[in-house]
């Protein structure tokens, strides 16, 4: 999908401009890993997705993120025993495989902060 002027202008410069790719990546593949899904949540497209998501949202609390956040060693992502209970809850009821983390506090001042990224969901871990 487009609107009409972009199509206009694609159509009349066609022998001049050579498009190679156009839009925003929602998925991509991936490895199996442990998942029953070929593709994984694009951090790209992930604000589009969203809310034609049903399932596979996880809300960490403020310190799960930390924990995630923070972890700068790729070879040992942070183990989902050290996250909260609540967070822990949520984990064991979703399956292997690509997640959207939504976290969402209030500051001192009242002003709301949501944070929405991409994570995976391990057999043990979760980044």
């Amino acid at each position: 999908f487009t609107t009409e002027p972009v199509k206009q202008i694609v159509e009349n410069n066609k022998e001049r401009v050579k498009i190679i790719n156009t839009g925003v990546k929602a998925f991509t593949k991936c490895e199996h890993k442990g998942s029953d899904c070929d593709y994984r949540i694009a951090q790209e497209g992930v604000l589009m997705m969203l809310n034609h998501f049903s399932e596979r949202k996880l809300y960490p609390e403020k310190s799960d993120m930390e924990k995630m956040l923070l972890n700068s060693d790729f070879e040992s992502p942070p183990e989902i025993s050290g996250m909260s209970q609540k967070f822990q809850d949520q984990l064991s009821a979703t399956s292997t495989g690509s997640v959207a983390l939504i976290f969402t506090d209030t500051d001192q001042f009242g002003c709301h902060l949501k944070v929405e990224i991409v994570g995976w969901k391990g057999k043990n871990s979760v980044r």
